[in-house]
């Protein structure tokens, strides 16, 4: 513009004035240059730290379910045992109460009625058949009432019991 209008002095001065300016106006640059890059690394650092707050929030939320979990497993653990032990517990009155009402099979009119068949084997001069059949009633009385008594049966124990019991029953009923 000044070349087409033959004024070159005032494009030296023009040309000497932006000479003077132009480190003012490079620092200017590097300012702007340097806050857009201040600008981006804060907004790098917000984004990372909100990052990190929400790891953290999580890894919070994973700690609080995984202690939530053990200690429900901890419950049922404890619920569990408690359920297996008042089982036993159940189950040792139900062997309790069964042996109770084997005890209780032995009414007094089934001894009457082994008196009585005594009675009858004593009448009928039949000493030795008396004799037999009172040791096997008292044995039979000496076993529930003696060495068993508040113990379980074994199943030997039970089945002997029983077998002699019957047996006393067929010569009660079967004189």
């Amino acid at each position: 513009m000044y070349a087409i209008s033959q004024n070159t002095d005032a494009s030296v001065l023009l040309y000497r004035d932006f000479l003077g300016k132009l480190p003012d106006l490079v620092l200017k640059d590097k300012s702007l240059v340097d806050q857009k890059i201040l600008e981006d690394t804060e907004q790098r650092i917000s984004q990372l730290e909100k990052e990190k707050e929400l790891k953290d929030e999580l890894i919070r939320k994973k700690n609080v379910f995984n202690y939530g979990l053990i200690g429900a497993l901890i419950v049922l653990t404890a619920l569990i045992i408690f359920i297996f032990r008042t089982l036993k517990k159940v189950q040792t009155k139900n062997k309790k109460i069964a042996l109770q009402s084997l005890r209780r099979e032995m009414n007094p009119h089934f001894i009457f009625n082994s008196l009585n068949s005594v009675n009858h084997f004593i009448a009928t001069n039949n000493e030795m058949e008396a004799n037999q059949y009172l040791t096997k009633f008292f044995k039979a009385h000496a076993r529930r009432y003696g060495k068993f008594y508040g113990r379980f049966y074994s199943v030997s124990a039970g089945v002997g019991f029983v077998t002699k019991l019957s047996g006393f029953r067929k010569n009660t009923f079967c004189r």
